[in-house]
């Protein structure tokens, strides 16, 4: 079980907002991608799932951060299914939040402010 901890750090994107923080990960295997936990101090996020090599999904949780490092939080699905196109969503509350790769290659962009 693959989890990262995301550090709160200012990420300006071309002179916009500041974001609170920005991650990205592409996965080419069939399966979950990291776990990326989100600070306590961001309220919502914003999930960006771009698809066009492939199918996935994205699955949040609301259960603590010891159970997300231990492998054993419940994960929900996102209400969009497996998708084939690129897909956006805003979260909140969740404590991580993680893309499942169902086939070809799928590219994930966490961003919150």
């Amino acid at each position: 079980m693959a989890w990262q901890e995301m550090q709160v750090v200012n990420v300006t994107n071309g002179g916009a907002r500041p974001f609170a923080f920005e991650y990205q990960e592409s996965k080419a295997a069939v399966g979950n991608g990291t776990s990326i936990l989100i600070p306590d101090d961001v309220k919502s996020v914003a999930v960006i799932l771009d698809v066009t090599a492939g199918t996935g999904s994205i699955q949040t949780t609301t259960d603590s951060v010891a159970k997300v490092k231990a492998g054993t939080a419940t994960w929900i699905t996102w209400s969009y299914g497996t998708v084939g196109v690129d897909t956006a969503a805003v979260f909140s509350p969740v404590t991580a939040i993680r893309m499942v790769n169902a086939s070809g290659t799928t590219e994930l962009l966490v961003r919150a402010q």
